[in-house]
Order: structure tokens, then C-alpha cells, then sequence
């Protein structure tokens, strides 16, 4: 790796700390990708704005919306999106490069969950499953992070 800018040698971060750095970049990318392919399956799907999502079905024989999980898997990621940054930026305390291969598999496991839920068959959003050893890998060193930063490690 090349030498820090200037700010962050200041702030005292080691070069290491620049694995974390890619991690949350390359989950902007993936929440860029999914929102594009919510975009197209608006418009393969035809629901236009500002149509958020389709009513439940009448009965149990008609299909559910496809469109519903495109929007589901989307929002469920959202809504973890705070729990991922908050446990990667605390674990990278004091383990950065193992914390940045936690988020990048997080990362990859949300992909997965997004591409299964997608299928129509909301089961298969368990193929997502292998984040969840990346989370736990995060709260482990953020509890680390907590106790050494605190004097007692």
C-alpha cells in the first residue's frame, strides 16, 4: 500500500485501516447494483411510479408480486446497512484487516440473500446464510475494540 494522505496519518491510522476503507466502498457499489436492478424490474415488470408495491394477493392461488421481493430484498438491506457500518467501524479498531474480509463476505453474502429473494421464492434468500459469520466476526472484535480502547484488554 502507498503512504496515507496527509489527514489520516494525522489521525493516526495505520495503512492497514485503508481494507475497511474498500469494504464500505465496495457495499456502496453493491447497494448501487441493487438498486439499478430494482429500477429494471420496475420497468420489466411494468409498475410505474409511484407505485411502491403490489397489494397481497386475493387468494393463495394467485402468485405473489415479484416485484414485491425485488423491493423487499432492497429494503432489508437498507435496513442493516446502520448495523454493518456501526460493527465495521468498531471492529476496525483494533483489527482492521480482518474486519474489512468480514465486511467484504458480509457483502457478498447480502448479494446472495438479494439475488435469491429475487428468484421469487423468498427460501432462497438463504443462500445469504454465510454473512452471518462475518457479523459475528464484527460484534466479537467491536466488543474486542470496546474492552481494549477502555484499558481492559
Amino acid at each position: 500500500m502507498g503512504a496515507l494522505p496527509p489527514f489520516l496519518v494525522a489521525a493516526g491510522l495505520p495503512n492497514t485501516y485503508a481494507f475497511p476503507l474498500v469494504a464500505v466502498l465496495v457495499h456502496c457499489l453493491f447497494l448501487q447494483v441493487i438498486a439499478f436492478k430494482v429500477g429494471s424490474a420496475r420497468k420489466r415488470l411494468n409498475k410505474p411510479y409511484p407505485i411502491v408495491c403490489d397489494p397481497p394477493p386475493a387468494s393463495k392461488e394467485e402468485p405473489k408480486s415479484l416485484f414485491n421481493c425485488y423491493v423487499r430484498a432492497a429494503s432489508n438491506n437498507l435496513e442493516n446497512l446502520g448495523i454493518y457500518l456501526c460493527l465495521l467501524g468498531m471492529s476496525s479498531i483494533c483489527t482492521p484487516v480482518a474486519s474489512g474480509a468480514a465486511g467484504l463476505l458480509y457483502t457478498a453474502s447480502r448479494y446472495a440473500y438479494f439475488e435469491g429473494y429475487t428468484t421469487g421464492d423468498p427460501a432462497k434468500r438463504t443462500r445469504g446464510n454465510f454473512g452471518y459469520i462475518g457479523i459475528l466476526y464484527m460484534l466479537g472484535a467491536s466488543v474486542y475494540s470496546i474492552l481494549a480502547v477502555g484499558g481492559v484488554v
